[in-house]
């Protein structure tokens, strides 16, 4: 078990190695066994690489692209369309208050509850319609 921090684990008992993050290079060399050969190391590292998708960029464009996201994402609620599988948005009552789920639960577990985003959202319970405020757009409230 390794640990970050100003954690104290002078009273932590185990069988197994507990230590500060500092400590974990040292705890690996005192095994002699080698489990693991280069080549599966190898292998490990390029599965990963290829898998990372992340790319460099600084952080301005991060920025951007985090509300260009974000915007999307805002957008496709406001128009009642589930923003991670592009169903659509139905109000539903639940043991703790109305929400917007999915149309195609239990596929896709998307929920939007309105304490959660109450910042968001201007509810008006007359109203049909729900309004999206930094967007200015609306949502029907069935």
């Amino acid at each position: 078990v390794v640990f970050t921090g100003n954690v104290d684990i002078s009273r932590v008992s185990s069988q197994n190695h507990v230590i500060y993050d500092t400590a974990i290079l040292s705890t690996i060399h005192e095994y002699q066994t080698s489990y693991v050969t280069d080549a599966d190391v190898k292998a490990v590292v390029e599965r990963l690489s290829s898998k990372n998708i992340r790319e460099n960029v600084d952080n301005k464009t991060h920025v951007r692209n985090v509300k260009e996201a974000k915007f999307k994402t805002d957008s496709k609620i406001a128009s009642g369309i589930c923003p991670q599988c592009g169903g659509t948005l139905v109000r539903r009552n639940g043991k703790y208050g109305s929400f917007y789920g999915c149309s195609n639960y239990p596929k896709c577990i998307f929920t939007l509850y309105n304490r959660i985003y109450i910042h968001l959202f201007k509810i008006d319970k007359k109203a049909d319609w729900l309004c999206l405020k930094p967007a200015g757009l609306f949502v029907p409230k069935n």
